[in-house]
């Protein structure tokens, strides 16, 4: 007995024939599912709903927002997520270290990296189209090299590994604010310096934020929206 093989496409008779396997149309006219295949391949952020659940985390657009202490990573991250309707990834080292006052031992650093990766990949699944990330584990490596000198093999492995299709590189042209984890007030511009140089030796899509914390947020918007369309 042939197994069964249905679908609605104009190929699949000949598809079904050449497995040995038993055809079986079904919705041929899209009735109920009233798109193609490719159709959401070519475009799935314009046509989200109609992709499962399970797979959305592959084609979920993500932002890193990237750059020095006090440029406003987090509260952009969370005004974006905000405007786009989805989630972000909060900074996972901010809550660990305040369990140390916000000492940070070279020790950390390989923690700090999987923290970060594994809270992005729990949240990825409730994305919607597109998920904002405070910081990554790119910008783990600049810190541990900052502080520490060097950075562990592995964490710049990981780091390697991750993708992302737009970071929003943060300038440091708004006030210095201090909390118990600010390190470097009076070397921004270096760590500016410093984030640039890596995201181009990395090849990574990044575009400059500057300006007011209002237009910090506009000129975000409109690149999260190029990059999308």
């Amino acid at each position: 007995m042939n197994v069964p093989f249905s679908c609605s496409e104009n190929y699949g008779e000949r598809l079904a024939a050449e497995v040995g396997a038993k055809f079986i149309p079904v919705d041929v006219g899209r009735a109920l599912v009233p798109i193609s295949g490719t159709a959401i391949r070519t475009q799935p952020l314009q046509h989200w709903k109609y992709i499962p659940d399970c797979v959305r985390p592959y084609f979920v657009k993500r932002v890193c927002i990237f750059g020095p202490e006090s440029t406003g990573k987090s509260t952009l991250a969370r005004d974006l997520a905000a405007r786009f309707d989805t989630v972000y990834v909060s900074e996972f080292a901010r809550g660990l270290l305040d369990l140390t006052g916000g000492r940070c031992d070279a020790s950390d650093i390989p923690l700090i990296a999987r923290g970060q990766a594994a809270a992005e990949d729990s949240l990825v699944r409730r994305a919607n189209r597109v998920i904002f990330c405070d910081t990554d584990i790119l910008l783990t490596t600049v810190w541990s090299e900052t502080l520490f000198g060097d950075c562990p093999t592995s964490v710049r492995e990981m780091a390697l590994q991750r993708n992302y299709d737009l970071y929003l590189l943060l300038d440091v042209d708004v006030p210095w604010v201090d909390d118990a984890q600010r390190f470097l007030p009076h070397h921004r511009q270096e760590f500016f310096n410093r984030c640039r140089e890596v995201l181009d030796q990395n090849g990574r899509r990044y575009v400059v934020i500057r300006g007011s914390w209002a237009e910090r947020l506009e000129t975000s918007i409109a690149a999260v929206r190029t990059m999308m369309e």
